[in-house]
């Protein structure tokens, strides 16, 4: 019996191609990588495999939501809203925050003078946040004219707090300067951040040609301390404690309410509360208990 060939393979689809694996890691994102090489950490194979061009084209139909994982749940998170005399501050989500990196951006929901000069600039330093400083509240806020229901400004902290301190900014449509917004609002911001853990000053930095916003400052109680180049820095610090009228001899029961007055937050129903008077210096705080 002669010798026989061995029988031939059958040609595949991928013969003479370097074959990859469809990969995706914990934030969702997807790429190809060699199937005959070990996955870097963070990765995983999603079990589709071929060419370089049909892995790519798979990805293009699967991955139709290109922001990361905890983007997207930042973004789709309960934002805060904080309520004035006359503004409603509404911190923005991220995607409303890039809405304001184009600078033609306009809204029937905005005054026509929105947004400022200064808007994109904001909406840039609050994009290059990471994760970790994407804590709730401490972002950046329209300001609504309870009014007309129309933008008139913006408001918001540059980073979470670092330290005890967190730094605040804000600017106002130049056609609604003067009717005391600003004020109002930056009130309102300072009073919430003091009631929030790791805040024990608010700081503030402005031109030291841009006197209207060094007004609303004073205004609100920050007290000038510096000047940095062509920058004039405040701080605001809330007391420790509420002032009384009188020195008074504290029990034990006493020295337990002023303990709990020095508080940050409170458990159970109670809530703590910082009263606050535009221009006055320090802030107040007291408890209040159901009924």
């Amino acid at each position: 019996m002669g010798l026989r060939d061995p029988p031939k393979k059958p040609e595949s689809a991928w013969s003479g191609t370097v074959i990859y694996d469809v990969v995706v890691n914990d934030e969702g994102q997807y790429s190809t990588w060699p199937a005959d090489r070990e996955l870097p950490e963070g990765w995983k194979p999603t079990g589709f495999r071929g060419g370089k061009e049909e892995c790519l084209r798979h990805i293009e139909q699967v991955w139709t939501d290109l922001k990361p994982l905890s983007l997207r749940g930042l973004i789709e998170s309960e934002t805060n809203s904080l309520r004035t005399a006359h503004l409603t501050l509404r911190e923005l989500t991220p995607a409303e925050v890039a809405v304001l990196l184009d600078g033609n951006a306009t809204s029937d929901d905005w005054v026509a003078d929105y947004p400022l000069p200064g808007s994109k600039n904001a909406a840039t330093g609050f994009g290059r946040r990471n994760a970790d400083q994407m804590r709730y509240g401490f972002g950046m806020y329209h300001l609504v004219r309870d009014s007309d229901g129309l933008v008139i400004g913006e408001m918001g902290f540059h980073q979470p707090p670092n330290g005890g301190a967190v730094e605040v900014g804000f600017g106002l449509a130049e056609s609604c300067r003067g009717a005391g917004y600003a004020t109002e609002a930056l009130a309102e911001l300072v009073r919430w951040a003091f009631s929030q853990t790791g805040v024990d000053q608010v700081v503030a930095r402005t031109l030291d040609s841009n006197m209207p916003a060094q007004g609303v400052l004073t205004r609100t109680g920050f007290k000038h301390v510096s000047r940095d180049g062509d920058f004039e820095r405040f701080i605001l610090v809330a007391a420790d404690l509420a002032p009384f009228s009188e020195p008074f001899d504290l029990d034990d029961e006493g020295r337990a309410v002023v303990a709990e007055v020095s508080e940050a937050r409170l458990s159970g129903e109670r809530r703590h509360e910082l009263v606050f008077v535009p221009g006055t210096d320090p802030l107040i705080r007291s408890i209040s208990e159901p009924g």
